[in-house]
């Protein structure tokens, strides 16, 4: 089959990117800029890769009330210390242990007659631990859960 030179081809069997054909003068890479405008290439693909877990992202939290904010603190500060020791002693590095988040609210309740009234306070402490052993999380994880007992929140 002859080239079509008509179709703007330049190449073997009239195929080719439209506009181009090899040493003209606006040919792509000859640093000329002519008018007739430039093939584009489109690459479509797929892919998929398959592995073994290596990390699993556990968020554990401490729930405590106490009378005051001071006392509430100091429970649920004990009670995230204890739970991050029990991971640290399954081998999870304090880089892996974070704070994700520290809060205090009112603990409020209605009396009928008396409105709202304060009762306490509960504070609450949630940290984000990367086990990097994912075959043994669920030792460290109850280990954790029984240091932390009813004040865990998962």
């Amino acid at each position: 089959m002859a080239a079509d030179s008509g179709s703007g081809g330049g190449a073997r069997g009239g195929v080719g990117v439209p506009g181009y054909q090899p040493g003209a003068a606006d040919s792509p890479g000859n640093g000329s800029r002519g008018t007739e405008p430039r093939g584009t290439v489109t690459v479509t693909g797929t892919g998929s890769a398959d592995a073994a877990p290596d990390l699993m992202v556990v968020s554990i939290g401490v729930e405590c009330r106490a009378e005051s904010v001071e006392a509430a603190y100091s429970r649920a500060g004990a009670g995230s210390d204890a739970v991050a020791s029990a991971f640290r002693r399954h081998g999870v590095e304090g880089a892996d242990i974070r704070t994700a988040a520290l809060n205090v609210r009112a603990d409020m309740t209605w009396r009928e007659g008396g409105g709202q009234r304060v009762t306490g306070y509960v504070a609450a402490c949630t940290l984000t631990i990367r086990l990097r052993a994912p075959g043994s999380a669920s030792a460290a994880i109850s280990e954790a859960v029984g240091a932390g007992g009813n004040d865990v929140r998962g």
